[in-house]
């Protein structure tokens, strides 16, 4: 685990939604119409002052992603939403968000955050601007946070659900079925309280309207095959 990193970059600047931050707000997520996110894993990428036709151009055209034309389920295929203020890529099954070369073409002269809850891994959170990496961290260990500025989120962790961790009492006398199941909806809350920290760091909005705006398509597919078994390609 990466310990904290004390650096002195410029100041990063948040911009907030606006409002309280409520992972209730975002349990439309978590309805049967996008379980195959959560079994699957998916990666949100919060891109702010990009429309989302640029994002599509900068990843055909930096990263080498292929431009599809609709969703038809295929493998690793990311939708990019045009949202006000900027765009929001939601990726199913993948993590390119993760990875260095994709959030730092998005985060040049701009604010970026990513919310990646892997189908194998830890979950993670991770904000960068203009390319310089601010803050990141597990869902699981958000106390552990490395970065530039690792304490740029700290007050929004409480307040987003993430901190302080809920750990079920494994030694009390409840059904251990029902632990297992308060474990799992704490991990998901974790996880959309995160997607609220990436909202109020850039000011986009990931509601279920989001599902009528204007959508792009490109597959990560061949990255991940020449990516395959390179750590350090990836940012978290």
């Amino acid at each position: 685990m990466a310990t904290q990193i004390v650096a002195t970059p410029r100041p990063p600047t948040m911009k907030h939604a606006g409002k309280q931050m409520d992972s209730q707000e975002r349990q439309w997520f978590t309805s049967d119409e996008y379980n195959d996110y959560w079994v699957n894993g998916f990666c949100l990428t919060f891109v702010a002052g990009k429309p989302g036709s640029h994002v599509q151009e900068i990843l055909h055209t930096s990263i080498g992603a292929l431009i599809e034309s609709a969703d038809e389920g295929k493998p690793f295929l990311a939708t990019i939403f045009d949202v006000t203020g900027g765009s929001i890529i939601l990726e199913r099954g993948g993590y390119a968000g993760s990875m260095r070369r994709v959030s730092r073409a998005l985060s040049d002269d701009t604010r970026l955050a990513l919310v990646v809850n892997p189908f194998i891994g830890h979950p993670k959170f991770a904000y960068l601007e203009n390319t310089d990496l601010i803050c990141a961290f597990r869902l699981e260990d958000p106390e552990f946070r490395w970065g530039s500025s690792p304490d740029f989120v700290l007050s929004d962790l409480t307040s987003a659900g993430v901190l302080p961790v809920q750990e079920p009492d494994w030694e009390s006398e409840e059904d251990e079925l029902e632990l297992e199941q308060l474990d799992l909806q704490n991990a998901v809350n974790r996880v959309l309280g995160a997607i609220s920290i990436a909202e109020r760091a850039t000011g986009l909005l990931f509601g279920r309207q989001l599902i009528n705006s204007t959508q792009y398509f490109v597959s990560f597919q061949d990255i991940y095959s020449s990516t395959a078994g390179k750590p350090e390609e990836y940012l978290i």
